[in-house]
Order: C-alpha cells, then structure tokens, then sequence
C-alpha cells in the first residue's frame, strides 16, 4: 500500500475537529456542573446569611473575585495572560494563511496550536490546597468575615481539578500529535 492510504490528511483532520467538537462539548458539561454547584453553594451561603438580596450576593462575588486576584494568583498569571495572547496571535495568523494557502500543513499547525492553548489553561488552574489554604488563611486575619466566604469541601475542589488536568493532559497530546502530523506531512511530501 502506498504511504497516502496510512497518511490521509483528511482522516486525521477529521479526526481532531471531532477531538475539538468533544472539547467544546465537555467544556459546556463542565459549566452545567460548576452551575448547579453555584447554585448550591448559594443555598448554602443563603441559609448561613439569610439576609442577602440577590444583588449582594452578585457583590460579595465580585469582592471575592477582585481579592483573589489580588491577593492570590499574583504576577504569574499576568505573565501567562501575555503568553496565551501571544499564542491566541500566532493561531490567528496561521488561520488566515491557511485561508490564503490552501495546505493541510498549516491547518495541523493551527489546531496543534489550539489544543495546546487549551491545554495551557487547563493545567494552569491552582492547586486545590493551595487555594484551600489561601481561603483558610483569609478566615485566621478576618475573623468577622466581611466577604462571607463559605469552603467547599477539599475533596470536592480535588474532583474538579483532577478532572480539569486530565483534560489538558489529553489536549497536549492532541496538540503534540497536531504538530507530528504537520511535520509527517511536511517531510513526505514536501
């Protein structure tokens, strides 16, 4: 047989846009899961502190927001920021030469590139401890409370990180592959 039958680059490009659609289809399972467990996080946070509107609890998120922010992620995540809109341009550019030239190099390229920049943020996220301990340490200086912070459980945070790391695990592979298959494409017929 000859090497086009094993290196179809439409098989494979099939084969990543549906790796892609599963990414995108996890990812909206995901936030379905983070919002029923917003929701009971609320019930809980409603049944401790019974009387906050809705647009407080809009506001305490903010506040918890901007402090963790602030206090917690720090300048590390400012410098992946720059890096990751720094890949976002690179896989632009590549999108539009592949719309100019039409080769199925550059589209492995591109989507080598996507993948590893969901892989990127997904194994970014921080450690479940780490945060656990940053919270726990806001409720030691701030006995009072004042952002009414409510801990889930660590094996609950544990659960969702873990599964979060496979995923960008999985999505590196897929990117390293994406990049195999780009420079097997390269080197054979080219």
């Amino acid at each position: 047989m000859e090497i086009d039958s094993y290196l179809n680059p439409n098989i494979h490009l099939i084969i990543f846009c549906v790796l892609l659609f599963l990414n995108f289809f996890l990812a909206i399972l995901r936030g379905r899961r983070n919002k029923t467990r917003i929701d009971e996080q609320n019930a809980l946070l409603k049944e401790r502190y019974p009387d906050l509107s809705d647009k407080d609890l809009k506001y305490r998120q903010e506040c918890i927001r901007a402090y963790f922010k602030i206090y917690f992620t720090g300048y590390s995540n400012f410098k992946l920021v720059i890096f990751l809109t720094l890949l976002l341009f690179i896989t632009v550019g590549v999108g539009i030469g592949l719309i100019i030239s039409d080769n199925f190099i550059g589209e492995y390229i591109s989507l080598g590139l996507l993948f590893i920049y969901i892989s990127v943020i997904a194994l970014s996220t921080p450690k479940p401890d780490k945060e656990h301990a940053f919270w726990m340490d806001y409720l030691e200086t701030h006995p009072d409370n004042p952002l009414m912070v409510v801990l889930r459980p660590l094996e609950t945070m544990n659960k969702v990180v873990r599964s979060v790391r496979l995923l960008g695990i999985l999505n590196l592979i897929c990117g390293l592959y994406a990049f195999f298959i780009a420079y097997l494409i390269s080197y054979l017929y080219f």
